[in-house]
């Protein structure tokens, strides 16, 4: 006999035929496996390609196709093309094998960003293309997309959609330029199969070595932004993308001078205070890709304050002006909410001295907006609509309008939104942990404030709002609070503790769920059995379900408000907690106790055939058969229940069934009506259907027995020698020799003078239908022959 395939790998291949080869896998190959392997091909969908011989077996290159599935198989290399692959095998195997290829298009990498990055790496490329796919999505398990540079090490692809993706760059030993490509990585350690290529097209990437600022001229700038920074340093360069940074604003353009030196604009900035100087000390980096930031904090700017009424505040308060008892200079102090949507109506309280209506108004870059006199210590300020970023925020107040700036900045941010909580259910209890999705998320490091007023809050309901634990933009968490009691909570989300999305989704605080008790309380660990655990309270609108132990949750199905029912998963043979959840995450304090057994383990069956009308008394021998308060021996599809039970041995009476071979297995009450599936568990026992004897020949013989009896009939055969019997009335049966499935032999016992039924059985018992009738009869002796001879010619 040939060869038999076994597999054939890959699963997946380009549709641009990059050389990539399918390998089928033989189970043994002859002496001269050259001389085989030529007559051989593979035919992929219509086309027959030649065939090379390799350690595993055969491989093939496969040709340009048209994405979608196709199936391939080795087929004689005789064959012409367009030869269905289905009927067509290697001449001499012993089977056809055929197995489905996915072509997929290979992703088209048309740009990505930024193109520059430091040769220390980590910088993350946004790549823009087509045909991006994910991990396990296309190409299985195991593998996914990578980015190459140049012949350096491969860094894995995340995959944002089909068009966008992210990956991290690389250290790199060297600057310049680099051709990068996305290849398909097989394994978490990158490595590549020689017998694929690059998967796109590649684009440059150049490399260049971080630049090293170290001094600046001058040192300081003032609040309002607009001194001109000299940097100092090693290794600029005239690039399109030269930037600086001040602390957390920019990119700020740069000119370059040369290579030692760039220039760039200091931006407006809140100064340091008497009681806090170092406030106005703010970092400036050097980024060659306004990506990638230099970082070593080597170049400091001080900003000092600066503006119209600077002489005012350089004297200072006195106590009777501190205090409002005389009118004094109006003083900015703090700004209490320093960000807003780009909507505008945001409420910013500010706090300072000497506001007095009804000639304050406040004043974002080039916009007004009246002010609101709360104190002379405090003036609240409603913003207008504006683009996103920074504005200058002051205000014009006294009977002489004068503007009071001290390099105060407001931030305008896009409109924060809430798409998808997760989970929607939670406990009055309190202290769970939801995941809220959304857009525009902020966190205070963003825009230089404090994590106090600046950031990702949560609100719920009318409860106070709390801080939340910023992600990403697009995902925070949220901490829910305790509730006296249930209610449905609108989940928000704050980015200044003032101002709140209105997305409309819906958080349900329900009371904690708790199992009383499980019934039946044990099952095996196997799987698959339905529990009725009761309890309460249960709701319709949660996601009820069990876990057990570590396993799960799985999905429960309530009954009503007091009764669910869930289906074991498999598990470890042991006890183990049974926790309620109502959302799928968390679970409810107090657990009952479950317990999982071990599996019965049937080795035997005696007898292992018996008659389709059932009532055999079989003994099913094993381990581990005690299987809960009520065992049964499971036939195929049926349970029959049974006392007779000890660890290793079971007796039970077998159904009725259809001729032919079912399982015998053991199971408990709670698998009543639960058996499907389980056809590979237990030992074999065969249906007989029962012999029918319908005539025999001869219809007499001796009383003393030995007469050779034919018997005509149906179903006159059995699976183990020597079951098939006959049966003389109410003799002893004797074994029949089987002729054809219609014909067998018996021998007549000894019996006295009389009609019998004569009867035929394959397993067990007769049935007592369809029987013959044999007569026993001496047989009569001749004593004397009178006259004792005659002649010849007889008469």
């Amino acid at each position: 006999r040939g060869p038999s395939v076994l597999a054939a790998a890959p699963a997946v291949a380009s549709t641009v035929g990059d050389g990539t080869e399918v390998t089928f896998y033989l189970d043994a190959r002859g002496g001269d496996a050259d001389a085989e392997v030529e007559a051989l091909a593979c035919h992929v969908d219509g086309a027959v390609v030649p065939a090379r011989a390799v350690a595993e077996g055969v491989s093939c290159a496969l040709p340009a196709r048209a994405a979608g599935m196709a199936e391939i198989s080795l087929v004689s290399s005789s064959f012409a093309h367009g030869v269905g692959p289905r009927g067509v095998g290697v001449v001499g195997a012993r089977d056809v094998f055929v197995a489905e290829l996915q072509f997929v298009a290979p992703p088209s990498l048309r740009a990505h960003h930024p193109r520059q990055s430091p040769t220390v790496g980590s910088t993350v490329l946004t790549l823009v293309g087509d045909h991006f796919a994910g991990t396990a999505e296309t190409y299985g398990a195991g593998t996914s997309h990578m980015c190459a540079f140049g012949a350096g090490t491969l860094t894995q692809v995340d995959m944002v959609s089909s068009g966008v993706a992210r990956c991290e760059v690389p250290p790199r030993s060297f600057d310049g330029d680099a051709a990068m490509t996305l290849r398909l990585g097989e394994g978490a350690a990158g490595t590549t199969s020689a017998a694929r290529g690059p998967v796109t097209n590649s684009v440059t990437h150049t490399f260049y070595v971080q630049p090293k600022p170290d001094a600046l001229d001058p040192v300081d700038a003032g609040s309002q932004g607009g001194t001109k920074l000299i940097v100092y340093g090693d290794l600029f360069q005239d690039v399109e993308h030269l930037a600086c940074k001040v602390s957390t604003v920019g990119p700020i353009l740069a000119t370059f001078i040369d290579e030692n030196a760039i220039s760039c604009v200091a931006p407006a900035r809140r100064p340091g205070t008497r009681t806090n100087p170092s406030a106005g000390i703010a970092p400036l980096e050097v980024s060659l890709n306004a990506v990638d930031y230099t970082g070593d904090n080597k170049t400091l700017v001080t900003y000092y304050r600066e503006g119209p009424d600077l002489d005012l505040f350089d004297r200072g308060m006195t106590p009777a002006e501190a205090l409002g008892l005389i009118e004094g200079y109006t003083f900015i102090l703090d700004v209490r909410v320093p960000t807003g949507p780009v909507t505008g109506g945001t409420v910013s309280v500010i706090e300072g001295a000497n506001f007095y209506e009804p000639q304050t108004t406040c004043k974002f870059q080039t916009t007004q907006s009246p002010g609101i006199i709360v104190n002379k210590f405090r003036l609240m300020c409603i913003t207008p609509p504006m683009p996103a970023g920074f504005a200058a925020y002051e205000i014009i107040a006294g009977r002489v309008p004068k503007i009071t700036q001290f390099g105060f900045q407001f931030h305008f941010h896009a409109r924060a939104f809430v798409t998808l909580i997760e989970p929607d259910v939670a406990s009055t209890r309190g202290g769970e942990i939801v995941f809220v999705n959304g857009k525009n998320f902020l966190r205070a490091a963003e825009i230089g404030e404090t994590a106090d007023r600046v950031g990702t809050f949560c609100s719920m309901g009318a409860t106070s709002i709390e801080p939340g634990v910023f992600i990403s933009s697009a995902l925070a968490l949220c901490e829910t609070n305790a509730f006296a009691e249930e209610d449905d909570l609108a989940l928000e989300v704050s980015l200044n503790r003032v101002d709140i999305t209105n997305s409309k989704r819906v958080l349900r605080v329900r009371n904690d769920p708790a199992f009383d008790f499980a019934s039946p309380s044990g099952a095996p660990a196997a799987g698959g059995t339905m529990v009725t655990v009761s309890g309460g309270p249960f709701h319709e609108e949660t996601h009820l379900g069990c876990k057990f132990g570590t396993v799960g949750p799985v999905r429960a199905v309530m009954l009503d408000r007091t009764e669910a029912v869930c289906v074991t998963p498999s598990h470890a043979p042991e006890a183990t907690p049974l926790f309620a959840t109502m959302n799928g995450k968390d679970l409810a304090l107090f657990p009952i106790r479950f317990h999982f057994r071990t599996p019965a383990v049937v080795e035997s069956v005696f007898p292992e055939q018996g008659v389709t009308g059932g009532g055999a008394r079989i003994t099913v021998v094993g381990s581990y058969l005690e299987q809960g308060e009520q065992a049964y021996c499971r036939m195929g599809a049926q349970l029959v229940a049974t006392d007779a039970v000890s660890p290793s041995v079971m007796a039970c009476v077998s159904p009725a069934s259809a001729p032919g071979f079912v399982r015998v297995g053991v199971a408990d009450g709670a698998e009543d009506g639960n058996v499907a599936g389980k056809d590979h568990q237990g030992a074999w026992f065969h249906y007989q259907a029962p012999a029918v004897t319908l005539a025999v020949h001869p219809p007499v013989g001796d009383v003393g027995g030995g007469a050779l009896v034919r018997v005509i009939g149906r179903e006159l055969v059995s699976l183990e020698p020597g079951a098939l019997l006959c049966h003389f009335g109410s003799d002893e049966p004797s074994a029949a020799r089987t002729l054809s499935s219609t014909l067998a032999a018996c021998e007549s016992t000894a019996h006295r003078e009389g009609a019998v039924a004569l009867e035929l059985s394959a397993s067990g018992p007769v049935s007592g239908f369809n029987s013959a009738v044999f007569e026993f009869a001496r047989t009569p002796f001749p004593s004397a022959l009178v006259p004792s001879s005659g002649p010849t010619e007889g008469g």
